[in-house]
C-alpha cells in the first residue's frame, strides 16, 4: 500500500490515497528521489516524520504543483515524487526552505540514504492530457 502526502488546490499538507495528475499541464519538471531506510520500522517512521515535518510548515512554494511519498514493498525504501511547475522553482526551494525539512527528517530518522534524485523534462505529446517525460539523474 501507497502513503501519500500532497497539497490540494488550497496549498496545504494533507494525506491521501490519491495519486498525481502525470498530464497536469502546470507541471514542467517532476522529480523522484529514492531514500533507503533500512528496515519496515524505520520506513514507517521515516513516513511520519516526513508527514509531520510537512504538515507544520505552510506550502513552500506556489510552483510545487504536488508532492507525495510512496513506501516501498521491500520495507525498506520510499520514493518522493515532486511535480514543480519549472526546474528553476525546484533550484530555490533547494536554496532557501529544503535543509530545514531534510534536517527535520534526519534528527526523528537518523541514517537516511538519498540514493538518487531522477530529474524529467516533456519531451512530446499528442494531446492536451497526453505526456512523454524524457530522463536525466542527478
Amino acid at each position: 500500500m501507497s502513503r501519500t502526502i500532497r497539497t490540494p488546490e488550497i496549498r496545504t499538507t494533507r494525506r491521501t490515497e490519491a495519486h498525481p495528475d502525470l498530464a497536469d499541464p502546470r507541471v514542467g519538471a517532476p522529480f523522484f528521489s529514492t531514500w533507503r531506510v533500512g528496515t519496515p520500522q524505520r520506513q514507517r517512521q521515516t513516513v511520519e516524520a516526513v508527514a509531520a515535518t510537512w504538515e507544520r510548515r505552510p506550502w513552500p512554494a506556489d510552483d510545487l504543483v504536488s508532492y507525495h511519498v510512496y513506501t516501498g514493498h521491500d520495507g525498506s525504501t520510499l520514493l518522493h515524487h515532486s511535480q514543480w511547475a519549472s526546474e528553476q522553482a525546484y533550484e530555490a526551494f533547494v536554496r532557501t526552505r529544503r535543509q530545514e525539512r531534510v534536517d527535520e527528517i534526519d534528527t526523528a530518522v537518523p541514517g537516511i540514504e538519498r540514493l538518487r534524485l531522477g530529474r524529467y523534462r516533456r519531451y512530446r505529446g499528442s494531446g492536451p492530457r497526453s505526456t512523454e517525460w524524457s530522463s536525466s539523474s542527478t
